[in-house]
């Protein structure tokens, strides 16, 4: 058997979270960051010790939806971004993402309050961080939710 890195990044988010005596944190993550902040957020658990979760190109564990969907479901506000021309995070990625805020898979709480899934796109770049992401993350920050 491998090494199951996301494991072991979310045992670490999980032991700083609560060294942080019960402070609402907001987590970040980028690619294979992403991938894990969205493990570690989309267990219940854990969703009341976050406040946010911003995901820039984040990846799927293969075989493992579930986790995008399960993420779907607790009550955290999500920005997404992405290059439209990314060739890591392909268009079936985004779908995948798309569909778990979808109304359907959502609680009633959520869809009343609606906007939990803030997205962001850019025409070009690839799987590169833009500056032209920092104004819509931090207007997302600035929500209030």
């Amino acid at each position: 058997t491998g090494i199951d890195f996301n494991r072991i990044i979310t045992d670490i988010i999980a032991k700083y979270i609560t060294s942080v005596d019960k402070m609402e944190v907001i987590l970040m993550g980028k690619s294979w960051g992403g991938q894990s902040v969205a493990t570690y957020s989309s267990i219940k658990e854990h969703a009341k010790f976050i406040r946010k979760v911003v995901l820039i190109a984040p990846g799927i564990p293969k075989g493992k939806k579930d986790i995008v969907f399960a993420l779907g479901k607790v009550q955290i506000p999500v920005f997404l971004g992405w290059a439209k021309d990314d060739m890591i995070m392909s268009n079936s990625v985004v779908d995948v993402w798309m569909k778990a805020f979808d109304e359907d898979n959502m609680n009633e709480k959520q869809q009343q309050q609606q906007l939990w899934l803030h997205t962001y796109n850019v025409e070009s770049g690839g799987h590169l961080i833009f500056n032209e992401y920092a104004e819509p993350i931090e207007q997302f920050l600035l929500l209030d939710h």
